[in-house]
């Protein structure tokens, strides 16, 4: 059955997401001009904002969600709604797609610059200019040697050597900026430059369900990640609840798109009937929901996360969070935090963890996921996005 969901998903890919995601960016490519300009006039205030651009020419034709891909991540939406408060706050906006060759910028028309890139390392300096570094991880140079140490790891683990999918691109623009924002934890913010002013902004979530159903006398767990799943610790997972054989995993994720690592884990879920793979999640979905319903935890421990967008999304479905330090979620704080860097020492915490929970009393789970609902609408949603990048924006003025 998981060959041929394989065999399903990759025909899919191939015919049908490829060439949707060659459309969409056809509509974004490089540099998009004045938007807010018939509303806000040639001598507005001018902002360049360098992100994903993706859901921009939906924005600009009136329906932001009209993009089929909006619900699929948090920064389609939030590149979109960061040019909505500006516009709406009087800025003329142009829009420069950061997965795309950067044009030449002029930098000098502009009053303020937002950028998830490495530009503002080489941009001249203008007076009067605001830059904000739109930090949605923690420095390359950590990340990139927290993703190299689990590849090394795993392979001395378990003799398989993988391709590294997480790797970034060197970046200095905490260096040349006037604020940066932060998405978690402030201590971790402070592995950057100190120069700029850390901003703080939440990691919003794609869905708040209105009814929540959920099953405290099941303990079953969850893992829920994007690529590079030894990056984000599935690989730990797995290993850990080898040893938990009458406690069940579900995993969710697209797995199925790093072949090796998939052969690894088709190999373990036969030999480990209690680690079930569902491939990737569509949280809104019926049977992602069913499963929710059977969950106490999401077990997350990743080696570099700017904000944890699955932890954060888990969390308005009341899972107890179970995560490494490192993976900088705000939620953690309810439930169990991994310190450790060491990976053969946290497979023992996440098994210390399990067993912990697994002890507990139904009361018990229902306070932890009745307060961890309560913080998710709180801090992870849209609106206190919106809300929190307009009060950067009002500063400004």
């Amino acid at each position: 059955m998981i060959y041929l969901k394989n065999k399903l998903f990759n025909f899919l890919e191939e015919r049908v997401a490829l060439p949707l995601m060659k459309s969409l960016q056809r509509q974004s490519d490089f540099l998009i001009k004045n938007i807010g300009a018939n509303r806000n006039g040639p001598g507005a205030p001018r902002a360049l904002v360098i992100y994903v651009s993706t859901s921009i020419p939906y924005y600009m034709s009136g329906n932001v969600y009209a993009c089929p891909i909006i619900d699929s991540h948090a920064m389609y939406w939030e590149s979109a709604e960061i040019v909505n408060v500006l516009v709406n706050h009087g800025f003329v906006v142009d829009f420069i797609n950061c997965f795309k060759p950067i044009p030449e910028i002029a930098w000098e028309k502009y009053k303020l610059v937002v950028d998830e890139g490495n530009n503002l390392i080489n941009a001249p300096d203008v007076p009067g200019q605001v830059r904000a570094f739109y930090c949605t991880g923690l420095p390359w140079d950590f990340h990139n040697a927290a993703e190299l140490r689990r590849h090394k790891e795993f392979y001395e683990r378990n003799g398989v050597l993988l391709n590294p999918q997480r790797i970034v691109r060197p970046n200095f623009s905490d260096q040349k900026s006037n604020y940066i924002f932060c998405f978690a934890y402030k201590e971790w913010m402070e592995l950057f430059s100190p120069i700029p002013v850390r901003q703080p902004i939440t990691t919003s979530v794609t869905f708040v369900p209105d009814k929540i159903e959920r099953d405290y006398s099941k303990r079953e767990f969850l893992w829920l990640g994007s690529h590079g799943p030894i990056h984000k610790g599935l690989d730990l997972l797995v290993e850990a609840f080898r040893e938990l054989p009458g406690v069940r995993l579900n995993v969710f994720g697209p797995i199925t798109a790093d072949l090796l690592f998939f052969s690894w884990l088709v190999k373990e879920i036969r030999a480990n009937p209690n680690i079930v793979f569902h491939d990737t999640a569509t949280i809104s979905d019926i049977h992602f929901q069913s499963v929710v319903k059977n969950c106490v935890a999401h077990i997350f421990p990743s080696c570099s996360e700017g904000g944890a967008g699955s932890v954060a999304q888990t969390s308005h479905f009341g899972l107890v969070p179970v995560v490494t330090h490192t993976a900088n979620a705000l939620s953690g704080q309810l439930g169990f935090t991994i310190r450790s860097l060491d990976t053969r020492q946290i497979i023992i915490e996440i098994q210390e963890h399990v067993r912990n929970i697994l002890e507990l009393s139904e009361i018990e789970i229902a306070q932890k996921s009745d307060s961890l609902i309560e913080f998710a609408r709180k801090t992870h949603t849209r609106e206190v996005y919106s809300r929190l990048f307009t009060e950067f924006v009002r500063q400004l003025k």
